[in-house]
């Protein structure tokens, strides 16, 4: 199992959340493997160096290792959030080496997911490149590959096995589901109503861990 991390401060507000997932996915006898993006958390590179081409680039390197270090020869992508879509954006591609994809609440629409991004955001001082996201650089390059995001154009390459879940609704939702009643009959989304592992809550100073979720992910990929 390869877990594929959120960006920016969701990355940090669902790092309890992701590290008890692998916990519980090792506990049910699960090889699992977790590693951050080149320029977040403890890779190399500066946080401005980011975008989706490259994350997506770290996503096979990282299947390559785990299937150098175990000996699988196809491994399950797990992703939340901006990690669920660099996922299937992987998974799309590479159809050999992925053998099933777990995709929780993932960014279905560019538009709609820079909306929310920006609405905390600062307009960039002249002549500087992209904006400031809660602390994290969003550059021209990689808002412009945040931009053409539409999770619906890579429903007919995605694994048969893949399992969609979403845990807060979306407006792209409904667009979502049109397009997998043409496409694909075999997946629909699933509505696991929790508390979002992405964003902070106040009690704690952080995003909760969704038992019921994480339940639900190890369930079915083990």
């Amino acid at each position: 199992m390869l877990l594929c991390q959120p960006w920016g401060q969701e990355y940090i507000r669902a790092h309890r959340s992701m590290r008890r997932l692998a916990t519980l996915l090792t506990a049910a006898g699960c090889h699992v493997m977790r590693f951050d993006y080149f320029g977040t958390g403890d890779s190399m590179g500066l946080s401005r160096e980011v975008n989706f081409s490259g994350c997506a680039q770290d996503i096979e390197t990282a299947i390559e290792e785990l299937r150098d270090t175990t000996g699988a020869t196809r491994v399950v992508l797990v992703g939340l959030r901006l990690g669920a879509t660099l996922a299937a954006h992987v998974a799309a591609r590479n159809k050999k080496a992925v053998a099933a994809l777990a995709l929780w609440d993932p960014v279905v629409s560019g538009e709609e997911y820079l909306e929310e991004l920006l609405a905390g955001a600062g307009d960039p001082a002249a002549g500087d490149d992209g904006h400031n996201v809660l602390g994290f650089p969003l550059t021209q390059t990689f808002e412009s590959e945040l931009r053409a995001i539409e999770l619906a154009q890579l429903l007919a390459a995605l694994p048969a096995r893949t399992r969609l879940i979403a845990s807060t609704p979306l407006r792209s939702h409904e667009k979502l589901r049109a397009e997998l009643e043409q496409q694909r009959s075999d997946i629909t989304l699933e509505e696991v109503s929790s508390l979002r592992a992405w964003v902070e809550h106040r009690e704690f100073g952080a995003g909760v861990v969704p038992t019921q979720v994480l339940e639900t992910l190890v369930q079915w990929v083990c």
